[in-house]
């Protein structure tokens, strides 16, 4: 039982610093990233200039996760060292789990609908629709507001999850979807919805007719993910001597 905690303990032990680094890493990436910034601002530079700002903000999100992670070392010193009860440990690897997406979480936080502006002319296409990197910056905005657990389209988000542009569609982990795209975020609402509809990032996409309605929610239900843990082991073999 514990060799099963303790294999448990160091996939997601891996995933966290993942976390730590992607979450930096995915607001500048597509075609945001690399761009130059002159004089006059334009309205892909005006949107760069927002994602760059979100990544500063993720440097204090990152401390916290640092600090979960040093929780986990602890953890794992202990199973190591076989120490704490089997009630203890698998209470801490299901915490572990909630707070990693493994498991189903429910609880208040809102709904935020993303959805493509209508056409008007003289405004280039690109900015009317809704791109990965939209995505990925409501998310960071929603992280640095407290939100305690994510999905999009009612896939779960994780430590290492893609949201990656193709085509007209978005590949969510491993599907894809067109929009309307529909995030849940678990947290405190009035706090979420305060944060989230001040945001730059949500003004900026309003600017461009692009739909954001935000909404309290009393109660929702977000699924694990749904490829499971043993989807990310393959070949993964633990020391345990």
């Amino acid at each position: 039982m514990k060799d099963k905690i303790y294999k448990t303990f160091i996939l997601i032990m891996f995933l966290i610093p993942g976390l730590i680094i992607g979450a930096c890493l995915g607001s500048v990436t597509g075609r945001y990233g690399g761009a130059e910034m002159p004089g006059v601002v334009n309205p892909e530079t005006e949107r760069h200039n927002e994602l760059a700002e979100l990544i500063l903000a993720e440097k204090e999100k990152n401390t916290e996760l640092k600090l979960l992670l040093k929780d986990l070392e602890r953890t794992k010193a202990d199973i190591i060292e076989g120490t704490g009860t089997g009630e203890e440990l698998r209470k801490e690897l299901y915490n572990v789990k909630l707070a990693a997406g493994f498991t189903e979480a429910e609880g208040p936080g809102i709904t935020v609908k993303l959805d493509d502006a209508d056409y008007r002319k003289g405004i280039s296409p690109g900015f009317l629709v809704i791109h990965d990197s939209d995505v990925t910056a409501v998310l960071n905005e929603l992280n640095n507001a407290g939100a305690q657990a994510l999905s999009v389209n009612s896939e779960r988000i994780i430590a290492i999850s893609g949201i990656i542009c193709t085509g007209p569609t978005i590949r969510i982990n491993r599907s894809r979807y067109a929009v309307p795209y529909v995030i849940h975020a678990i947290g405190e609402p009035e706090k979420l919805h305060y944060l989230l509809d001040r945001s730059r990032i949500v003004s900026l996409l309003r600017k461009y007719g692009i739909t954001v309605e935000i909404n309290k929610e009393k109660e929702l239900r977000m699924p694990s993910y749904r490829y499971g843990i043993s989807s990310l082991v393959t070949g993964l073999e633990v020391d345990t001597n």
